[in-house]
């Protein structure tokens, strides 16, 4: 199965999508697993129904939604028509399936700018063997003012050590981690909290899931990769690095904050 598959009656008339990030749609758990039932989950009486999600969708002339479930029903499902059906049912509705979201993309047209007229730019880079550490470790040494990271597992030797000299250099850094990392005996936020790191553990959630680093307020990072060796050397992941997208930059920021609130800081 492709990482995104839409199913309907006529092709996209968008352009070419991209879908990638780290939930998995119709799992009650982020994680592998065979999508089953999703039509009787997000549909109830002939009406769609997404659930929320934390996303972003770019369209062609630089549109921008900060929900990728409401980008894809305004493509799947223009407000004068459903196109398609599931098979077996005369209902005239749109569904598809996907593995993975955080970010959705479309890559043909012009790209906005809207930082001091400074162009966006976007790049993908993938793992194993296709640099994203590197990338990583290359954004961090590039923050003036402020790094904010909220990362699932963070073990990565390399990642942390430019974190670290990022807070010695004066640059203002947060981090928010799952709970479990906070047991991790091997993680380096014991450390980064030494070096001046203002470390908190989300807990209201099954999984504090999000894999993102918002730099200066221009730049954001995000994608499936967690910041681990195994990520780095093993693992199938994928990295989006956008920069001088300002209304992006604040979609995240605002969502950083409201984890934030309710995160408990490391003691």
């Amino acid at each position: 199965m492709s990482p995104f598959a839409f199913h309907a009656a006529r092709p996209l008339g968008h352009g070419p999508v991209v879908w990638t990030g780290t939930s998995t749609v119709g799992a009650k758990r982020s994680g592998p697993r065979v999508i089953a039932g999703i039509r009787r989950r997000w549909i109830r009486n002939g009406m769609w129904k997404p659930p929320t999600a934390a996303g972003i969708c770019l369209q062609s002339g630089g549109r921008l939604r900060q929900n990728p479930y409401r980008c894809l029903e305004e493509i799947a499902m223009p407000p004068t028509q459903a196109h398609g059906a599931f098979p077996g049912q005369g209902m005239r509705r749109s569904y598809w399936h996907a593995v993975g979201l955080v970010a959705v993309a479309a890559m043909t047209g012009a790209m906005r700018s809207n930082e001091k007229d400074k162009p966006v730019l976007c790049e993908a880079v993938f793992s194993p063997g296709g640099g994203c550490e590197s990338r990583i470790v290359a954004a961090l040494a590039e923050a003036n003012k402020t790094i904010r990271i909220q990362m699932y597992i963070f073990t990565s030797k390399r990642i942390g050590e430019a974190v670290a000299q990022a807070a010695k250099r004066g640059v203002a850094v947060e981090l928010i981690l799952d709970k479990s990392q906070e047991k991790m005996t091997y993680g380096p936020w014991r450390r980064l909290r030494r070096d001046g790191v203002k470390v908190y553990f989300d807990a209201d959630h099954d999984t504090a899931n999000n894999k993102v680093v918002i730099i200066d307020q221009h730049t954001v990072i995000t994608g499936s990769y967690n910041f681990t060796k195994a990520a780095e050397e093993k693992n199938a992941e994928n990295i989006v690095i956008i920069r001088n997208d300002t209304d992006l930059v604040n979609a995240y920021l605002d969502n950083f904050k409201a984890h934030l609130q309710h995160a408990r800081r490391a003691s």
